[in-house]
């Protein structure tokens, strides 16, 4: 009986100690905003939600050019104490937000590549993008929107990502730094 005991014990506590020994396998961004003291952004997740695509010409210019799609792919960093719910598109609790609208010429992930900051829908640009400070998600945020840049997309297997950003907001602070992690991908439920 004593020793069934303490064979529960064991497994008790070799169960606990697993628990509490998981780590999140998410790197955070090493990401800069010089307007909060030049405090890390701490990004440690990332989603995109798959609007669909768009149908373009290569030569927009004129009448003439060969039509592609594009697909826009929302991509949200999000500190810890954030989260984001699929079933609803919300984000919910207090932390940092990064949101960028990656024109990608691939469908569900981010293709790699460098994208160039542009109010022109062209593949491998993006558009769209802001940061917001401590937000709470019930007020009006902090936000400043992302007016320049590059952002170079690294991945090998559409999931994990090395994404390194070097953009200007409207401010004139910056955003320089890496995220290395997983990316989730969603399908917009309205496309």
């Amino acid at each position: 009986m004593k020793t069934s005991n303490n064979l529960k014990t064991l497994f008790f506590v070799v169960l606990l100690l697993n628990l509490v020994s998981c780590s999140n396998d998410l790197t955070p961004i090493k990401g800069y905003v010089s307007a909060i003291g030049s405090a890390p952004l701490d990004l440690s997740s990332g989603f995109i939600v798959d609007n669909g695509s768009v149908t373009v010409l290569t030569d927009s210019t004129t009448s003439s050019g060969v039509p592609i799609n594009i697909y826009s792919m929302v991509t949200d960093f999000l500190s810890n104490g954030v989260t984001f719910d699929p079933l609803t598109n919300q984000l919910t609790g207090s932390g940092h937000h990064l949101n960028i609208k990656f024109n990608s010429p691939e469908d569900l992930h981010i293709a790699p590549g460098i994208y160039v900051f542009s109010n022109r829908i062209d593949i491998f640009t993006f558009k769209g993008g802001f940061v917001q400070d401590s937000n709470d998600f019930t007020q009006t945020a902090d936000t400043r929107t992302i007016t320049s840049g590059t952002i170079t997309v690294k991945t090998q297997d559409d999931v994990n990502y090395e994404i390194t950003f070097n953009c200007v907001l409207n401010t004139g602070d910056t955003v320089n730094g890496t995220y290395t992690g997983v990316v989730v991908v969603y399908k917009d439920k309205y496309n």
